[in-house]
């Protein structure tokens, strides 16, 4: 009975002209919604309600007693009806922790729900907030959410993509068969859009989603880059964490109206299938991908598809042999220096037993001095390059040894194939 009274008290104790809780309103389940009428929460409203998980606060409320949220051990979201802005005006007494650690949404004057197109069909978007993590994240500055309504047979077979998302992440409750859109503010500008599937799958003991490969999520940008001399508008959706082999992360932009001048060059041998990229890919698409080392260097992979689908049922992005280097440097060979435009780093195969990777230049204006020295044995077919290469070209390839240290290998092109393929052989210098 005691229990049955606070928690009526919640709804009984608005008084005057002020509208308030008093207080010794609490309550019995896990989320408590303020009415939207109430502009007062009293001093030790909510004391000592371990059970309160979440605690919905309407715009109206201007101040929050001393204690209100006093012990409130449990608390771990405050959903305030009006903006981030707002929310800093409400005068808040003191012995109130629970409702300072907790995490803040804010509805702002949002309509409740929208209608969201996604892949070209509309559906019902119900509007739970957004967050302010401008505080804990690099590059956000804050996050708004959405379900999907009656979504999820649209999208349970889209492929996922590498970021998963707990359900304490949520400002509600998540359920398999759910669909959520994340909008991410960024703090340089723009927005980066993520659509999420609950499956069922969960993480440490609590349900979690998966974000998707959806074709039509908005860039966060459009850039000009300049790729073989011609500049093109690129759609850019953002960076990701790439742990793998000395990276760090890899960055994503899609060129547009691209494909048909790219559409004959070469591939150079590496694949990143659909489920690595940030949004959907589409054959008939050219796409640029920034890769970042430990090393503080980096390089580029120009990718196209053209539509194949691997075994697993993905469809796959393959490099070609683009001729923008990623940046020049100097090189001294034989004592003189040369101008050397750098196309980054290969990984080779597990099957080498002895190199792990390789890093290629390209020696400008160099040949004349190199042309008539020693050939040294090996030869290394165009098809191994990461651009293209004509003759009268030299290069300088840096072999990693998984033993440790570097090998260094001269490479001339004197214009000689090997099985159709212009080809390039090692020589000796003094």
């Amino acid at each position: 009975m005691h229990n049955v009274l606070r928690t009526c008290a919640l709804f009984l104790l608005c008084i005057g002209l002020c509208l308030c809780i008093g207080i010794t309103a609490c309550a019995d389940g896990e989320r408590v919604i303020i009415p939207g009428s109430v502009t007062r929460l009293e001093a030790e409203a909510f004391a000592n309600c371990e059970s309160i998980t979440s605690v919905t606060i309407p715009a109206n409320v201007t101040t929050i007693g001393s204690g209100c949220f006093s012990s409130c051990t449990n608390l771990r979201c405050v959903c305030y009806g009006g903006t981030a802005e707002q929310w800093t005006t409400v005068s808040i007494g003191t012995d109130n922790a629970p409702l300072d650690s907790a995490k803040h949404i804010f509805l702002g004057g949002h309509p409740a729900s929208e209608i969201m197109t996604i892949n070209g069909k509309n559906y019902t978007a119900s509007y739970f907030g957004q967050e302010d993590i401008s505080h804990w994240h690099e590059k956000y500055g804050s996050r708004d959410f959405w379900r999907l309504e009656n979504a999820y047979d649209d999208f349970k077979d889209l492929h996922r993509i590498s970021d998963n998302l707990p359900e304490d992440n949520y400002p509600v409750a998540i359920a398999a068969g759910q669909v959520f859109v994340i909008d991410y503010t960024l703090k340089s500008g723009g927005v980066y859009r993520e659509v999420m599937r609950c499956d069922g799958n969960t993480w440490e003991g609590m349900l979690t989603t998966h974000a998707l490969a959806v074709v039509d999520v908005p860039p966060i940008r459009t850039d000009i880059l300049t790729i073989n001399g011609k500049a093109y508008t690129a759609s850019y959706f953002g960076s990701s964490p790439y742990m793998r082999d000395g990276h760090t992360s890899r960055e994503f932009w899609r060129l547009e109206n691209a494909y048909n001048d790219f559409k004959n060059v070469r591939f150079y041998g590496s694949h990143v299938p659909d489920g690595n990229y940030p949004m959907g890919i589409e054959a008939g698409q050219v796409y640029v991908i920034d890769y970042h080392m430990e090393n503080g260097r980096s390089y580029r992979n120009v990718m196209r598809c053209d539509g194949i689908i691997l075994g697993d049922g993905r469809l796959d992005s393959q490099a070609i042999a683009a001729d923008s280097p990623i940046y020049a440097e100097i090189l001294t060979i034989n004592g003189k220096q040369y101008t050397a435009s750098y196309f980054g780093p290969q990984k080779l195969p597990d099957s080498d037993e002895r190199y792990s990777s390789r890093e290629f230049w390209r020696l400008e204006n160099a040949y004349e001095d190199f042309k008539n020295c020693a050939f040294a044995g090996d030869n290394l077919p165009e098809s191994n390059y990461p651009m293209a290469i004509q003759p009268g070209q030299v290069f300088v390839i840096d072999y990693t040894r998984r033993s440790g240290g570097v090998f260094r290998e001269l490479m001339r092109c004197d214009g000689n194939t090997w099985e159709g393929m212009l080809t390039t052989h090692a020589f000796t210098v003094d």
